[in-house]
């Protein structure tokens, strides 16, 4: 399994994430385009089902809707302190 880099600037320097994990890569796609679109097309959904199974684009799915309303939740009830 390739290793994956627990170095937080890796995110914070803006670059795209470039999984070399296929299935990685896969996921990270999924949780992108649910991200800027919030929905995945029949398109897009055939090609990632290629990669991953049903069980794991539904599990995505939910979690990535999950964050996406906790986050919402937060901006909504956050105060000015």
């Amino acid at each position: 399994m390739p290793e994956i880099s627990s170095n937080p600037s890796t995110l914070r320097s803006g670059d795209p994430l470039c999984p070399a994990d296929p299935l990685e890569a896969a996921a990270l796609a999924v949780a992108g385009l649910l991200i800027d679109s919030t929905e995945l097309d029949d398109a897009d959904y055939r090609r990632l089902a290629e990669q991953l199974t049903e069980a794991t684009l539904f599990e995505i799915v939910i979690l990535v809707g999950y964050y996406t309303t906790l986050a919402d939740v937060l901006r909504v009830f956050a105060s000015d302190q």
